[in-house]
């Protein structure tokens, strides 16, 4: 799990994206947050059912861009 809050900071710094940005893909995608819960799982103070949740759906909708940006630079 630590390894995956790590590949989420590493691709959002890669991309050039914010938290922010993730936090309403995230809620695109149903799954609710805020900045301060969203910095507390990916800091690893917060863990649970929901806190899998935002590390799971973080991870798909950051390699569902970066597929979509691999394609563009093509």
């Amino acid at each position: 799990m630590s390894e995956d809050r790590e590949v989420i900071r590493r691709k959002l710094e890669k991309n050039n994206l914010t938290a922010v940005w993730l936090i309403n893909r995230l809620a695109d995608a149903g799954v609710n947050t805020d900045k301060t819960e969203f910095s507390s799982v990916i800091n690893g103070t917060r863990v649970g059912p929901k806190a899998k949740t935002i590390i799971t759906t973080s991870l798909s909708i950051l390699e569902v861009y970066e597929k979509a940006m691999n394609q563009v630079r093509k």
